[in-house]
């Protein structure tokens, strides 16, 4: 991962078609602040999935302004798996999370989520932008487990990382 600013950020063979599935474990530190993952076009930020401060609980938004949330009141320091799937055809994303508490990550590719929106805007992506660093020494969460894959069995493959 290379460090954009406080931030860290790792670039992927651009994809401009089909759809990427998304998971990461994430445990944020700091209710104060935004901690998430952030999928990028030429290091321009473009979706974001994570905690928000705005609905204390899971977020997703395309860059500038389109957002959905969902209050589920995520709490500090517990450690979340969040699953998204960006569907670059249909122009749809949606995510959802989970906690050991509320569940193991499916083998199946959900039928639904917890948050979906139509009409995504962003058409090409090349990158990760993992957000959620206040400054160089103190980081407002916690990430591991990171996968992008193209297909649901791809992603839930205990061989791809």
């Amino acid at each position: 991962m290379a460090s954009m600013g406080d931030n860290a950020t790792r670039s992927f063979a651009a994809v401009t078609n089909g759809c990427l599935y998304i998971s990461f474990m994430l445990r944020y530190q700091n209710p104060g602040h935004k901690s998430g993952l952030v999928l990028t076009d030429s290091g321009s930020s473009k979706v974001y999935f994570g905690y928000h401060t705005n609905v204390n609980g899971l977020y997703m938004f395309e860059y500038p302004s389109a957002y959905q949330g969902v209050t589920n009141s995520m709490m500090s320091g517990v450690p979340y798996t969040v699953i998204a799937r960006v569907d670059l055809d249909a122009r749809t994303m949606a995510c959802m999370m989970l906690t050991n508490q509320t569940g193991s990550m499916p083998w199946s590719e959900p039928a639904t989520w917890q948050i979906t929106k139509s009409g995504m805007v962003a058409a090409r992506f090349d990158g990760v932008l993992l957000f959620g660093f206040t400054d160089t020494l103190h980081s407002d969460a916690i990430y591991d487990e990171i996968r992008i894959a193209r297909s649901w069995s791809d992603l839930v493959s205990q061989g791809n990382t």
